[in-house]
Parts: C-alpha cells; sequence; structure tokens
C-alpha cells in the first residue's frame, strides 16, 4: 500500500521550488487548509506541478484556489471519518467510498466536478513517485480505475444533471419597458452631447 510518508517528495520546504514557496507564502495564514496544504508533501507536488504547467502570475490565484478545494477535501474527511487522509492512504480503494460521501454531501456541484479532476491529477503524481522510488502502486492504480469508471455516475453525472437544472429554472427577467426608455433617453442625451 502506498501511503503519504512512503512517497514523501520533500523533506523539508527548502526543498521546494523558489515558486512553491513563494506561493505557498502568500496563502492565508488564519485558514486550516493553509495549514493542510503546508503540511503535506503531495499538494506541494501538485502545486509545484502546477505551477510548471502554468507559470503566469495571474494564475498563482488558480492553483490557490485549487490546493483550497483538496485541502477542504482533507479537512472534511478528517471531520468526518477521523482519519488523517494524509498519513493515512488517500489514494486507496478503501477510501474511495468516503471520498464520494464526502465530496456529495460537502460540496457545491461544481466543486465536485473539480475535484474529481484535481484527485485524477493527484493520483497520477502519486503514482509517479511510487514508481520512481520503486515503491509497489497497485493500490494506487486501483484507486485511480475506481476514479475514472465510478466517479461520473457517483459524482460527475448527478453535479452536472443539478447544474443543467439550475440554469433551466433560472427566470431570465427581461427588462421592464420603463428601464429600456430610460436607457434610450439616457443614450441619446450622451451621444448628443458627444456631437456637440
Amino acid at each position: 500500500m502506498i501511503s503519504c510518508g512512503q512517497i514523501l517528495v520533500f523533506e523539508n520546504t527548502s526543498d521546494l521550488s523558489a515558486e512553491v514557496q513563494n506561493l505557498l507564502s502568500s496563502l492565508k495564514k488564519d485558514n486550516n487548509a493553509t495549514e493542510v496544504i503546508k503540511a503535506c508533501p503531495i499538494l506541494c507536488l501538485y502545486c509545484e506541478f502546477l505551477l510548471q504547467k502554468k507559470s503566469r502570475v495571474f494564475y498563482e490565484r488558480v492553483i490557490r484556489e485549487k490546493l483550497r478545494q483538496v485541502a477542504r477535501l482533507v479537512l472534511s474527511y478528517k471531520e468526518r471519518f477521523g482519519e488523517d487522509v494524509m498519513t493515512a492512504d488517500l489514494f486507496n480503494v478503501d477510501a474511495f467510498d468516503k471520498i464520494i460521501t464526502c465530496v456529495n454531501e460537502e460540496f457545491s456541484r461544481s466543486a465536485c466536478l473539480k475535484i474529481g479532476h484535481h484527485l485524477n491529477k493527484l493520483g497520477l503524481l502519486v503514482k509517479n513517485q511510487a514508481l520512481r522510488k520503486e515503491i509497489p502502486v497497485e493500490n494506487c492504480r486501483n484507486f485511480l480505475e475506481l476514479l475514472t469508471t465510478e466517479w461520473s455516475t457517483s459524482v460527475s453525472s448527478k453535479a452536472i444533471s443539478e447544474l443543467q437544472e439550475k440554469k433551466f429554472l433560472k427566470s431570465n427577467d427581461l427588462p421592464s419597458t420603463e428601464d429600456i426608455v430610460k436607457m434610450s433617453e439616457y443614450l441619446h442625451k450622451k451621444c448628443t452631447s458627444f456631437l456637440k
């Protein structure tokens, strides 16, 4: 079985690139999710991966949001099941159903879709690190197989149908006639003042 401790990628934060250290230092200090992100080598590796993929400055905000979403999943898992998900086997087949429960009950539908993508990328990173260190990866492969086959029916399809239903039921209020008349008069005044 692969555990977070077995594939410890960074012994301490000085092993991280300057970009990752910069991004981690810019996280809010008063947040539990921040503590999870900084304490977990897998999330630090994910941060490194995302920064290599997109190194633009504005993308750092997006990376922070992705890290927070995964950290919120970890905190939810810890709270619900009393297990330290980063030291236990997160990418373990036994944890898969618990993760689905957390995601379905604790997150918005759009966040559910995003978390599935994050878990897939994190699982691949974990598997690749384990392969490099010659640690057996069968459990991680099985987790990724479950993620590929069951996530869509257990989480994604429900989330997508709820989002589509919400969009369908959302009323499209048209502006009132009075508002259109006021806007037309205002635009007409502005246009005539520019032409003078």
